[in-house]
């Protein structure tokens, strides 16, 4: 705490900055990492053919996500 107190005003303030830099990159990196790609598997598919599929992809453990009017279907690559 001492050899803190020992560096100034201004050279504290230059260190805070740069934390600060370093958590908001760190924090950006992990937020925007964490999104997963996923890749087309079935396009223009009928709502209830779609609905069945997903049901079938999960009994499968595979992680899948449709297009905002359900008629695509897609799944990591």
């Amino acid at each position: 705490m001492a050899s803190l107190k020992g560096l100034g005003r201004t050279r504290l303030a230059a260190l805070g900055v740069a934390a600060a830099v370093l958590l908001s990159t760190l924090g950006f990196l992990v937020y925007r990492g964490g999104a997963q790609s996923m890749a087309l598997l079935y396009g223009d598919v009928d709502l209830t053919e779609a609905a069945e599929m997903v049901d079938e992809l999960s009994k499968a453990h595979i992680s899948s996500t449709t297009s905002p009017d359900g008629t695509s279907i897609y799944v990591p690559p």
